[in-house]
């Protein structure tokens, strides 16, 4: 893996638990293990935990062949401010949040259920934590993406089979 190196100039555009994102260029952001205002320390790649984390949610965002990810284009090394991280270098979503691009909570709840219903049918997997803040929208094209790409996903092959298992425990 290459190294890329962050400096103080380059702003956290968002954030979740346990990653930031940055945009590198017009076309390409990169999203930052372990470095957000909730656990900003960097790694000892000793432990090998993020790197192998980073490197399931990369091979996860490669497979899902669909315009509802960002495309997925190289996992690398990242230093900022002298700490280590690890990074998958990504597509760069246009636009806003679902939560600010609409106003109305109904709106934006219909949106939701449409998306999920689309992503589960196009990726085969269920989006377990979908809501209005991992949804970019771009009101200039109408379109969206769906953020936060995880290997925390369940497939929908295993859910039905669980609950499929439940359903015969709950005859006998």
């Amino acid at each position: 893996m290459r190294t890329v190196y962050l400096n103080s100039t380059d702003r956290m555009l968002g954030h979740g638990a346990f990653a930031g994102y940055f945009k590198l260029d017009a076309k390409r952001g990169i999203k930052v293990y372990g470095c957000s205002p909730n656990c900003e320390r960097g790694y000892d790649f000793k432990e090998n935990v993020p790197v192998d984390e980073a490197r399931r949610d990369y091979k996860l965002m490669r497979s899902l062949r669909t315009r509802l990810v960002p495309k997925a284009y190289e996992l690398v090394y990242v230093k900022r401010f002298g700490l280590w991280y690890v990074g998958i270098i990504m597509q760069h979503c246009q636009g806003t949040t679902l939560r600010d691009a609409f106003k109305g909570w109904r709106t934006k709840l219909k949106m939701i259920d449409s998306i999920a219903l689309e992503f589960e049918r196009k990726t085969g997997y269920g989006h377990i934590d979908l809501h209005d803040r991992n949804i970019m929208y771009d009101k200039k094209t109408k379109k969206y993406k769906v953020i936060d790409i995880q290997d925390k996903f369940i497939s929908l092959r295993t859910l039905s089979t669980l609950i499929s298992a439940k359903r015969v425990n709950a005859v006998r």
